[in-house]
């Protein structure tokens, strides 16, 4: 390369190739090795079309890799050069990209020429020059300068300015940050401590600490196995430093952290060495040492701190967020243990074999509020909602002691499950986004709250935002793919699907989208792929449920009671009680609608009605056991009257359910008619099915026609859903297309 190709400058921007820089002024502008060669390749062929693949042949050569690296990268880019999409890098829709900007070659400086003599005109000359300072005999009559007035009056103001200058240092010295938020990716420790289990714990817990940080992003363990297998690793290989580094570059971070444990005795010596993926150059060297091993979880606090700051984080954001794991003295190292073990087996699903070591990690320090909130979790996973709320108030309870991150999930869960209050719990989320905006589980949180208020496009946002953070969560595609199809967006949807299989997440909440998505399009192909695929998969029991629900809205009663068999099979094979009555319910309320009360009655009388399950007392109400479907509804108010989907929809729905089989549709017609945001929205089918029968009763044909008329255009909701049955036999009965 000639030295003339040595520097590009565009903008306000300099491109130095033999530094590998990017600068903007004075000023050095951090930036990635695999996004600086692609920036450095855009500069050098600017207003032409990029196609993709040519980027990723000339940035990744001889390897492979997927376009989201290459997408990725062009974030880092556009982010370090404070540009949007339709900025310096436009982007080409279904192409590659265009630099758009205007290249210079900064020529390269001149040799300084001597000069001798006299200056020259325009410089400027600077003499010695002695100054005589008089001065004055002091008389009896004259007073010292030093106590005049106004020297007084100025030497404190003077001392005022410093203070006031000092404090301002001060601040600036507490705020003060080494550059921009980091990305990390841990590697796996050298050397170990004797003990497999306690190794992998000491990871997770320098993890857990590090995740305190609003500066410091850890890729998380599920996302880098993902990035393994793409690289054709085992998912499980040990990470050495070498394999993290190409793992941080296609992960889009800026730091690999690995280091190393020596035991010896009872003494502990963790080592921790922060290096960049740009170039390997250290960033970050501590260590710290435990004279025994309860001592572990304090030093990986210290460890941690001292990392932040390495890292480029502020002392006063080090200083607030930073609580330690622990906070009671107690052998917390044999919870950490327990912990970890959970975690890694949540990560596969055994949720119960999950829950049993939390409950160990809990006996051990009854202070570990992240054990209680996992077990609260967990449980949610397994229908228990007895044990949901228990351990989420336990959790709630010893928040205070918390880290931050756990301290604004237990705030923002506990004002979901237990106050029921959905708005404040979204605000929560939203602010937890705002604390840590690359945290996955607060998007999440906000996609799940949201489709519950029925804002499917604030939940496909907070989706998509939860999978650029990171795409290795099958619920996170199969939730955006869910919203999406609600909006009836399915070409949208089954791109999601489409994608979280590519991403080897192929799971049955994916097929189970895609037989929704095929019912709406009438795309036998798709229908009959699914149900292959469920053949193939006797395990896959909410797929079943599906089916199953699909066979009773067709009226094909044998065979949906056959696969609804099947789905409570699998989920009592796994010791999950509350899924399969959960499931019975559903299949119950679907039968009862279109008036198979023989084959609901048993479907219920199986397990004891949950009286948080709405459909479950809508189901007794159809059943005739109206007495029950009361006392439900009572002990539902007693306990939590103000939940938001009590008090402004499934509450006046379970009433007005009462109300049509009490032969009041009158008064129905005025519960369903309240001005709640969930009520009126058309979002819920149940609810609409309830206002045309109530409408009909009351002898106002026109508008239950058009109630049965908006279920049917509706039904993206739920293709499988009973529901769609009945509008479509009233709306033919009436003769309405």
């Amino acid at each position: 390369m000639s030295s003339e190709m040595n520097q590009l400058r565009f903008e306000s921007f300099t491109l130095d190739l033999p530094l590998r820089q990017l600068r903007q002024g004075d000023e050095v502008v951090p930036l990635p090795g695999k996004a600086f060669d692609l920036l450095a390749y855009m500069v050098r062929n600017p207003g032409r079309p990029l196609e993709k693949q040519e980027l990723l042949d000339a940035v990744w050569p001889g390897s492979f890799v997927e376009e989201g690296n290459l997408s990725q990268n062009v974030f880092l880019v556009r982010r370090a050069l404070g540009s949007g999409p339709d900025g310096i890098i436009v982007t080409l829709p279904g192409r590659g990209y265009q630099f758009a900007a205007v290249v210079q070659t900064v020529a390269p400086p001149q040799p300084a020429v001597e000069t001798s003599g006299a200056p020259e005109r325009g410089t400027t000359s600077i003499e010695a020059t002695r100054t005589r300072v008089v001065l004055e005999e002091e008389t009896e009559e004259h007073i010292p300068a030093w106590k005049s007035a106004w020297v007084i009056s100025l030497s404190g103001v003077a001392l005022v300015l410093v203070a006031l200058a000092s404090w301002l240092g001060w601040q600036t010295w507490q705020d003060r940050v080494g550059g921009p938020p980091v990305q990390v990716v841990l590697a796996d420790p050298e050397g170990s401590t004797g003990d497999a289990i306690l190794d992998r714990s000491l990871v997770d817990g320098l993890r857990m600490s590090l995740a305190q940080s609003p500066f410091v992003t850890v890729v998380s363990p599920s996302l880098v196995r993902q990035t393994m297998t793409l690289m054709q690793r085992k998912p499980e290989e040990h990470l050495t430093a070498d394999l993290a580094r190409d793992v941080c570059e296609r992960t889009g971070s800026q730091v690999v952290l690995g280091g190393s444990i020596a035991h010896a005795g009872k003494d502990y010596l963790v080592t921790e060495i922060g290096t960049s993926c740009a170039d390997g150059s250290v960033i970050a060297s501590r260590k710290a040492e435990a004279s025994r091993s309860e001592e572990l979880p304090a030093t990986l606090d210290r460890l941690a701190a001292q990392i932040r700051h390495d890292l480029g984080e502020s002392r006063r954001t080090i200083a607030r967020f930073s609580v330690p794991l622990f906070p009671m003295k107690t052998a917390s190292i044999e919870a950490l243990k327990d912990y970890s073990q959970a975690y890694r087996l949540s990560q596969r699903g055994q949720f119960p074999e999950a829950i049993a070591l939390l409950k160990q990690a809990v006996s051990i320090d009854p202070s570990f509020t992240a054990a209680w909130l996992d077990l609260s979790t967990f449980s949610a996973n397994l229908a228990d909602h007895e044990g949901d709320r228990k351990y989420l108030q336990r959790a709630y309870d010893l928040r205070n002691t918390a880290t931050a991150p756990v301290r604004l999930y237990a705030e923002a869960r506990y004002a979901a499950t237990i106050t029921g209050n959905l708005y404040d719990a979204l605000q929560q989320f939203r602010t937890m986004a705002e604390i840590y905006p690359r945290n996955m589980v607060a998007a999440a949180g906000e996609l799940q709250i949201a489709s519950e208020l029925g804002r499917h496009d604030e939940a496909i946002a907070a989706g998509k935002r939860a999978l650029s953070i990171n795409p290795t969560f099958v619920s996170i595609f199969y939730g955006v793919c869910s919203e999406q199809r609600k909006l009836g967006l399915l070409a949208e949807a089954l791109l999601t699907c489409n994608a979280a299989i590519d991403h080897h997440l192929d799971s049955e909440l994916v097929h189970a989208e895609l037989f929704r998505i095929g019912l709406l399009q009438h795309n036998v192909d798709l229908i009959t792929a699914q149900e292959v695929w469920s053949q193939q998969h006797p395990d896959a029991a909410y797929l079943k449920l599906i089916q199953s629900l699909r066979m009773v809205s067709e009226r094909r009663f044998a065979e949906g009671l056959q696969l609804l068999d099947a789905a409570v099979a699998v989920c009592q094979q796994r010791g999950l009680p509350g899924m399969a009555a959960t499931y019975r319910q559903k299949v119950a309320l679907n039968l009862a609608r279109l008036g198979e009360i023989d084959a609901a009655l048993p479907l219920v009388k199986a397990d004891e009605v949950d009286d948080e399950n709405s459909e479950a007392i809508e189901a007794l109400v159809l059943l005739g056991d109206v007495t029950d479907a009361q006392a439900k509804i009572q002990h539902m108010e007693q306990r939590s009257p103000r939940t938001t989907l009590w008090s402004d929809q499934d509450g006046p729905a379970v009433l007005a359910a009462i109300d049509i089989a009490s032969g009041r549709p009158q008064q129905a017609v005025a519960r369903l008619s309240v001005p709640s945001p969930l009520l009126q929205n058309q979002d819920d089918l149940d609810v609409m099915l309830l206002r045309a029968r109530a409408l009909q009763m009351s002898h106002r044909d026109a508008e239950a026609r058009t109630q049965f008329q908006l279920l049917v255009e509706h039904q993206s909701l739920d293709p499988v859903s009973s529901a769609i049955t009945v509008a479509k036999r009233e709306l033919g009965e009436s003769k309405v297309p």
